[in-house]
């Protein structure tokens, strides 16, 4: 099955919204029985820590040592969730992911589609950018998704 959609960055439960615009959580096995929908939401594997060690100015986008990154067990996850997708016919179109290390190595380590950068799906956490501006601009973005479908 093609999901023409998104998958961003839920290890346990795959996030969808229902026709009550509240979020629904199923498993995958249920997912794969009756998908639908195409967004698929997945926060990244696990990274334990604190970014900048808990000192948010020292924090760069661009530089993974000022962030948490993925531990050996968190690389494991991420590449068994890719099997696990592939293991249930799902296949993914493009991965869009913040643009925070642990998230974009995530989404390669998935194996699961295009991986591309997005600036929206970045954590507003301690202020290190602009939520309120983020969720707009996301919430724009999946609109048109909504709308239009995906590349």
């Amino acid at each position: 099955m093609l999901i023409k959609g998104i998958f961003s960055f839920c290890i346990l439960f795959l996030c969808f919204t229902g026709a009550s615009g509240k979020p629904l959580e199923l498993t995958l096995a249920e997912y794969a029985e009756k998908p639908f929908g195409n967004v698929i939401f997945l926060r990244h594997a696990f990274a334990p820590g604190f970014d900048a060690n808990g000192e948010p100015d020292k924090f760069e986008i661009d530089d993974c040592s000022t962030q948490r990154n993925l531990s050996i067990k968190g690389r494991k996850q991420a590449a068994n969730i890719g099997e696990k997708f592939l293991e249930k016919g799902i296949i993914i179109k493009t991965i869009y992911s913040s643009q925070w290390c642990r998230c974009l190595e995530t989404a390669e380590l998935l194996k699961l589609g295009e991986v591309i950068p997005e600036p929206s799906l970045n954590s507003g956490f301690k202020g290190i950018f602009d939520k309120e501006l983020s969720l707009l601009k996301a919430q724009r973005y999946f609109k048109n998704i909504r709308n239009y479908g995906c590349k």
